[in-house]
C-alpha cells in the first residue's frame, strides 16, 4: 500500500471512529494548530478605498495614506476589489508563516472581489496597476488561514470551534502545500461558513503534517 493510501485510510478511520486525540499523541505525528479569536474577513484591512495611480506603482505602509496596516491578525490570504473596470495585476510581496519571502500575483476583476491563495504573515509592499479610468481599490483579508506545518495530503482529522467538534461536512476547505507560483508552500485551511472567523471563536484543527514529526 502506498504511503498516501496508508495515510488516507488511517485518517478516514480516525474521523469515523472519533478516537480521542489525547490517545494518539506521542504515537502518531499529530499536530494541533489553533487560532484564538481570529478576526472576520475585512475587505479594506490593509488598504482603505484609494484611487489607483496613473502608472503602475509600489505601495508601502503609509504611502499612500490609505495603506494603513501591513500584517493581518494571523497569516491568511489577501482579497482585493476595485470600484470599476480593472483587469490588471495586483502583486503582493511579503513573508509567510515561516518567515520566507514570498510573492503572489492576483488578476483583478473590476468590482468583483478576488481572493489570493497565499497566506501572508506580513507585507513588504503591494504593486498596483495603472488605473483604467478613475477606479479605486481596496485590499483586505480573506478567510483562508495559513498552516504552520506542511500538508502534502488532506490529513486533517477534525477541528473544533470554541470546543464544538466540526463534522466531516463542516471541517472546512484544505488546499495542499505547493511550490508552484502563487501557491502556499505549507498549505492552507479555510473554516466552513458555520464556523467563520468573527473575532470571538477559538478555531482548532488536528492534522498529520507531511514532515511526519511527532508533536507532544
Amino acid at each position: 500500500m502506498s504511503v498516501r493510501a496508508t495515510i488516507d485510510r488511517y485518517v478516514f478511520g480516525m474521523r469515523e471512529r472519533k478516537v480521542p486525540i489525547e490517545a494518539l499523541k506521542g504515537v502518531y505525528p499529530i499536530h494541533k494548530q489553533s487560532w484564538a479569536a481570529p478576526l472576520a474577513a475585512d475587505d479594506d484591512y490593509f488598504v482603505t478605498t484609494t484611487a489607483l495611480p496613473a502608472s503602475a506603482a509600489d505601495w508601502v505602509l503609509g504611502t499612500p495614506a490609505g495603506f494603513v496596516k501591513d500584517a493581518p491578525d494571523f497569516p491568511r490570504n489577501v482579497v482585493a476589489v476595485c470600484s470599476g473596470s480593472q483587469s490588471g495585476n495586483l502583486v503582493a510581496y511579503g513573508w509567510d508563516i515561516k518567515g520566507r519571502y514570498v510573492s503572489e500575483t492576483i488578476a483583478l476583476n473590476g468590482a468583483t472581489p478576488v481572493a489570493g491563495k497565499v497566506a501572508f504573515a506580513s507585507y513588504q509592499k503591494f504593486r498596483v496597476p495603472a488605473k483604467a479610468d478613475s477606479e479605486t481599490i481596496k485590499i483586505g483579508t480573506g478567510i483562508v488561514m495559513g498552516l504552520d506545518r506542511p500538508l502534502a495530503a488532506d490529513t486533517i482529522l477534525f477541528g473544533t470551534a470554541t470546543g464544538v467538534q466540526m463534522t466531516n461536512a463542516t471541517r472546512g476547505t484544505v488546499v495542499l502545500a505547493s511550490q508552484a507560483a502563487n501557491a502556499d508552500r505549507n498549505g492552507t485551511w479555510a473554516p466552513h461558513s458555520n464556523y467563520a472567523a468573527d473575532g470571538s471563536k477559538i478555531l482548532v484543527v488536528y492534522y498529520i503534517p507531511s514532515d511526519m514529526v511527532v508533536v507532544e
